[in-house]
């Protein structure tokens, strides 16, 4: 059984995979989270090498998969808070589009 913040790291790395060109070797998106009373806000950057080992910013400008994966970082930080592993302040992603190998690091602290 595959839990919730699985799940939603997973969706999140669709969602990337959908936005490079098949010229990428690795995507890469760093994020800040901060859940508020107020309202969530986040940031996000996303990155990919090419083959050639261009690295290249990018947006995802899609309305839809932009919500998705604000919902994702939402449910993947919760999950955590909940679980007590503590609330992380910015989330790294990194896919071998090659391998598809995934990596993710979680900062806690600055």
């Amino acid at each position: 059984m595959t839990t919730a913040d699985i799940e939603a790291m997973q969706n999140i790395v669709r969602i990337l995979l959908r936005h490079v060109p098949g010229d990428a070797r690795e995507v890469q998106m760093e994020a800040n989270f901060l859940i508020s009373k107020e309202g969530d806000v986040a940031t996000r950057m996303c990155e990919y090498i090419s083959k050639n080992g261009e690295k290249i910013s990018f947006r995802i400008t899609n309305g839809i998969d932009s919500l998705d994966i604000l919902k994702s970082l939402k449910k993947h930080k919760e999950f955590l808070i909940a679980s007590d592993a503590g609330e992380w302040k910015v989330f790294y992603l990194t896919v071998n589009c090659e391998t598809g190998k995934v990596t993710l690091n979680l900062k806690y602290e600055e």
